[in-house]
């Protein structure tokens, strides 16, 4: 390790201690690993090495017995574990923060952009859920490649719309939510009696006392009525006039 001037006075503390223990050191400076000008508290620099895109030997490595290492701030509960699982094995990353909401200002919070100040707030998770703030497309905030399931209610600002294609020629079409102040669902198809037997879950899936029925006669004008609704059953009856 070099200071950032060789000939300048260091100041270099080096503590030994017995094989049980572990050895510390302090330096008062700019310290470089495979730099003599460092620019920052503690600097690792790496000549370019064409046709080379990863190695192993490449930047700094953390490296535990369990097979991952950790960087922290402070304590362990501002951590990033790399490599290694909550179980020691798994192979995977992660973050650690004391636990708060977005109204305390707690959680992880990813930013892009120029300068320090120029930075945007992209992506911030708290226990309260998560935010995001990432326009990747003109139109869209975020966007996503397969299913999306969500344990949970939505709740949007502006209207719902969803893509499909065009049978016809192979373009998109723009279908909206049907909008209402209450969440409703609907039953339908075409019949020739005068009952109509709804699905066996009906029942157990809805109020009965806000089922609302629209029929339409085909053919010729029918008064249509709903007598009843019994039994998972609605009865119809009619005064014909042709």
């Amino acid at each position: 390790m070099q200071c950032i001037d060789e000939n300048a006075e260091v100041d270099f503390t080096l503590t030994a201690v017995s094989a049980a223990q572990r050895a510390t050191a302090y330096f008062g400076g700019h310290v470089g690993i495979g730099s003599v000008t460092p620019e920052a508290e503690f600097e690792v620099y790496t000549a370019n090495v064409v046709g080379v895109v990863s190695s192993d030997d490449v930047g700094i490595r953390l490296q535990s017995a369990d097979g991952g290492g950790s960087i922290y701030a402070n304590d362990m509960n501002h951590a990033i574990l790399l490599r290694v699982g909550q179980d020691g094995v798994s192979n995977t990353n992660n973050y650690y923060q004391y636990g708060g909401t977005f109204a305390e200002n707690r959680g992880h919070r990813f930013y892009t952009g120029g300068s320090i100040e120029a930075q945007t707030l992209k992506f911030h998770i708290a226990d309260n859920g998560a935010l995001f703030n990432v326009p990747v497309t003109a139109s869209a905030a975020m966007t996503m490649t397969g299913d999306l399931y969500v344990d949970g209610n939505i709740r949007a600002t502006g209207y719902k719309a969803f893509y499909i294609d065009n049978p016809q020629t192979g373009d998109k079409l723009t279908h909206m939510a049907l909008e209402g102040p209450e969440p409703d669902v609907y039953f339908r198809g075409e019949h020739s009696g005068s009952t109509i037997d709804l699905p066996d879950y009906w029942e157990w899936l809805v109020d009965h006392e806000t089922i609302t029925v629209q029929v339409t006669p085909i053919d010729f004008y029918q008064q249509l009525f709903v007598k009843k609704i019994e039994n998972n059953t609605i009865y119809i009856k009619n005064e014909v006039k042709k």
